[in-house]
This record gives C-alpha cells, sequence and structure tokens, in this order.
C-alpha cells in the first residue's frame, strides 16, 4: 500500500508538472509571437485555456493529497478541538468525498456524450472533460484515504 502511495505521488506530481510546463510554453509562444512577431497564433489562447483548466484540477489533487483544500474556518474556530475534529471525520471530509465522486460520475457521463472539438484545433474537448473527471475521482479517492486514516489513529468513544 505504501509502495502504490508513492507511485501516486510521484505521478500527481509529475502530471502537475508536465501541465505547468506545458500552459507556460504555449502562454510564452502566444506572447512571444503576438508582441515580438506582432503576427500571433489563433490557437495559443484557446490552448491556454484548456491547459489551465486542467491544470487548476490537477493541482486540486495535489490539494486534496495533502489535506489542503479551501475550506471556511468559522465554524470549526468556534468548536473545541475535539468536537471540530470530529465534525471534520464525520460529517465534512465525507461529504466532500461523496461530491468529488458525484462530480466525477457527471463527467464521466459528460464524457460520453459530448462530441464538441475545440474551435482552432481539431481536438475533441473529451480530452479536458477527461482529465477533470480523472482528477475530481483522485480528488475523491484521496478524501477516503484521509477518512481512514483518521479512524484508525481517532479514539475509541464508549
Amino acid at each position: 500500500m505504501e509502495r502504490l502511495r508513492k507511485v501516486l505521488t510521484r505521478v500527481e506530481s509529475g502530471a502537475v508538472v508536465l501541465v505547468f510546463t506545458l500552459t507556460f510554453t504555449v502562454v510564452f509562444l502566444q506572447f512571444f509571437t503576438r508582441y515580438v512577431l506582432n503576427n500571433s497564433f489563433g490557437w495559443t489562447e484557446e490552448i491556454a485555456r484548456a491547459l489551465l483548466i486542467c491544470l487548476c484540477f490537477v493541482g486540486a489533487v495535489v490539494n486534496a493529497r495533502e489535506n489542503s483544500e479551501i475550506a471556511l474556518e468559522f465554524v470549526r474556530s468556534k468548536l473545541k478541538t475535539g468536537w471540530a475534529r470530529r465534525l471534520e471525520t464525520r460529517y465534512v471530509q465525507p461529504v466532500t468525498a461523496l461530491m468529488y465522486f458525484w462530480l466525477a460520475g457527471l463527467m464521466g457521463y459528460y464524457t460520453l456524450k459530448s462530441r464538441q472539438y475545440l474551435a482552432s484545433i481539431p481536438l475533441s474537448k473529451n480530452y479536458i472533460i477527461g482529465i477533470v473527471c480523472v482528477s475530481l475521482f483522485l480528488m475523491g479517492f484521496h478524501k477516503v484515504a484521509h477518512i481512514a486514516a483518521s479512524l484508525r489513529t481517532e479514539p475509541v468513544e464508549r
């Protein structure tokens, strides 16, 4: 199990670096051709937008793995530490995991039904939607792993 976690961590981190590098390259190419050559490529803006969407979701997988998603701390800050931990473990994280899996299912369904292509190049939007779908599924997987880890370490109440 530990080996699987290490491999998954390397793949996810590598995917973030790859998508970031591709985004940087396309945006630099767009800047260079527009402002230096004064003749920009038409496809760079749309590809940069698609890569930015992918970067957001692939990066969110790393946030879910590290358990550092954006959260509202108002209610938890008013509770005692034990109650806040129970609220997080028993309610917030399971609902979050269910939402990730539900959204992954919706994206998977949309991937099967969509026949759209990017306007500037003949590339199917299903690739982008598929990356979003896989990212949401991995986010749910990491959330379930965090729930299991916290249940193993949480003391049993009587």
